[in-house]
């Protein structure tokens, strides 16, 4: 999964910016590679509710979406993939 090889380059960058990435993160991940979808999606809400000015949970949100839209072929959280995605993007580029 391409998504799968931008997680693990995130992580491994991430390593220098601990303090970016709440604790919740890797369960989230752990559940997004186990294929459920739901749980991840759980997850990263959390990690939104906790800190909405936070990329890392919409960013998190919007791969998840994508994926399971891929697993089932079809594009019912297209509206939820895009408004995530922007949201990461947003907020990415206010804290540069």
């Amino acid at each position: 999964m391409k998504c799968g090889l931008l997680v693990l380059s995130l992580l491994l960058y991430s390593a220098a910016f601990s303090s970016f990435f709440p604790p919740e993160l890797s369960e989230g991940i752990e559940y997004y590679f186990q294929e459920d979808f739901t749980r991840a999606e759980a997850a990263f809400l959390e990690i939104i509710q906790a800190d909405t000015l936070n990329p890392v949970g919409y960013y998190f949100l919007a791969l998840t979406y994508q994926a399971e839209m891929l697993d089932l072929e079809s594009d019912f959280k297209e509206k939820e993939f895009k408004a995530s995605l922007e949201k990461s993007i947003l907020l990415s580029e206010k804290r540069l």
